[in-house]
């Protein structure tokens, strides 16, 4: 690896290194920015308003599109001083669902995302997918449309990692070989940006329309 690439890298470990001490101390947006929690979900009728509860305060709403789907940022700090591991309770248009959430900082509902019940008509849940075969991470890469690193999912799953640039397909495919269901990063203006890994078109389309030429060189957040 030339002098350039190895300052380049170590640069960017600094800053992932700091954004991961900040996660595991789950620090306030004051101490660091950090990725929200991200809920999303479909099957709902234009203009119902999703609520997200952390026991009777308030901490995320949403309103359904045209086409149903919805989705909002749950953050780690703020009236309800949401924090790992709080239960997260949902309601559309004031009736409570059936379906909850537990807060992480950078997790997110896995696709294709929440279907809610409700108590007087609860249904079973849907089967699951098949299982993504993981593959060995590259180590040491340099190419572009890889990652530069092997990352570490600690026990909550997530991981910090080196993207070496290219396109969200390359970064999907990335994560997908490493096991990810999503990966954080931010855009040039500082905000974190979830792409889900095989989810709804409509929860990606933020994500692409903020890279719609690829991505540079940058630190990202997988998370499983």
């Amino acid at each position: 690896m030339s002098r350039p690439s190895i300052a380049r890298f170590l640069s960017l470990g600094l800053v992932a290194a700091a954004i991961f001490g900040a996660l595991a101390l789950n620090a306030s947006p004051a101490q660091a920015q950090l990725p929200p929690f991200k809920a999303f979900g479909a099957g709902l009728k234009s203009g119902d308003v999703v609520s997200a509860m952390k026991g009777s305060t308030e901490v995320g709403k949403a309103t359904a599109n045209a086409s149903g789907n919805w989705d909002m940022d749950i953050q780690s700090a703020g009236v309800a001083a949401v924090a790992n591991g709080d239960k997260i309770t949902f309601s559309v248009n004031g009736r409570v669902a059936n379906e909850t959430a537990t807060f992480n900082v950078g997790q997110f509902t896995p696709p294709p995302g929440l279907v809610f019940t409700f108590p007087a008509a609860a249904g079973p849940t849907g089967p699951t997918g098949p299982t993504v075969p993981v593959l060995p991470p590259a180590v040491n890469s340099t190419a572009r449309g890889t990652l530069a690193n092997a990352p570490a999912f600690d026990g909550t799953g997530r991981a910090l990692a080196v993207f070496n640039g290219g396109t969200p397909a390359q970064l999907s495919t990335e994560g997908t070989r490493v096991g990810a269901k999503g990966v954080w990063v931010q855009d040039a203006d500082g905000m974190y940006r979830l792409l889900v890994i095989g989810g709804p078109a409509f929860l990606n389309d933020d994500f692409n329309g903020k890279f719609p030429n690829g991505l540079g060189v940058a630190s990202v957040l997988l998370v499983k």
